[in-house]
């Protein structure tokens, strides 16, 4: 039973159950309205196998500073550091994922193979040498949004108009995100010899560039509205959408000053707010619902 618990922190499961519903929101956006069971079944599990093995890996290369930065109720996130796992377990953990994705990929279409492989390859080449440059906060969530561009051609919308904003908010939404967690492992980081951005320029400067990246999603989402013609009724949720910039300032400027698990929930759940409402803005415009 501890292995298994063990393992689901390895995989940061309450993170990769967020990355899934996201996309299941993102594919039923893609459909406008209810989408083929094979889409919503495989696409978030396509998804979860690639997270599994990248995350796995993550934290093969994060021991060291994980040992330092995942303390207390963190411990779980890494059982490699807190050596719940050997090396050779760890390993099988992260790649067993990767083997059953690559098959399911293989027998979906060739596009959809294609693109996982180099989701895998971007995703892998980040965690084994992107991490120690400036820019590593920009190049995980590249990864990510490039899934949701798999998504978009596995269901054959890629000249979808609608396509290209999703990725690009889902893009800004895991930046803003990915400083959040950069701030979290900020002296783990920092010990390691990372030369993250929040490392750099410190956890402030990380939380000022994460709250104006905040405010260019729902201004993304009002281009979107204006370029697309989203239903008017769609307008009033942007406008709550761009109003939620300022608690997520006031979370993200606290938690810049006052580093705790508890200040990080707090802002990653504003932040997470805010994107769940801009997707109902997009589901509203299409009038995939209310209309």
């Amino acid at each position: 039973m501890n292995k298994i618990v063990a393992l689901l922190g390895f995989y940061r499961i309450h993170r990769v159950l967020f990355n899934l519903i996201f996309s299941a929101i993102i594919i039923v956006i893609l459909a406008r309205g209810i989408p083929d069971l094979i889409y919503l079944v495989m696409g978030p599990l396509l998804f979860a196998l690639g997270l599994f093995s990248v995350v796995g890996v993550n934290n093969i290369k994060d021991v060291v500073a994980d040992r330092i930065s995942k303390k207390g109720d963190m411990q779980s996130f890494n059982p490699l550091a807190t050596n719940v796992f050997t090396v050779s377990q760890a390993w099988a953990a992260a790649l067993t994922p990767l083997v059953l994705g690559i098959v399911l990929a293989f027998f979906l279409n060739t596009e959809t193979f294609i693109f996982f492989l180099l989701f895998i390859a971007f995703s892998l080449f980040y965690d084994l040498y992107g991490k120690k440059i400036v820019m590593a906060p920009f190049i995980s969530p590249a990864c990510l949004a490039f899934f949701i561009v798999l998504l978009g051609f596995m269901m054959n919308r890629e000249s979808d108009p609608v396509l290209p904003y999703l990725v690009m908010i889902f893009y800004i939404f895991m930046v803003v995100g990915q400083i959040g967690l950069d701030i979290l492992d900020y002296e783990g980081d920092k010990a390691a010899g990372y030369a993250r951005l929040t490392v750099v320029y410190g956890p402030v400067t990380g939380a000022r560039l994460a709250i104006a990246l905040s405010a260019a999603m729902p201004l993304l989402t009002l281009l979107a509205y204006i370029h697309i013609g989203f239903w008017w009724v769609s307008l009033p949720i942007i406008g709550i959408a761009l109003l939620q910039v300022i608690p997520v300032a006031q979370k993200y400027n606290l938690y810049a000053k006052d580093i705790t698990a508890l200040n990080a929930k707090a802002a990653l759940s504003g932040l997470m707010l805010q994107y769940l409402v801009i997707m109902v803005a997009f589901v509203v415009g299409l009038r995939i619902i209310g209309g």
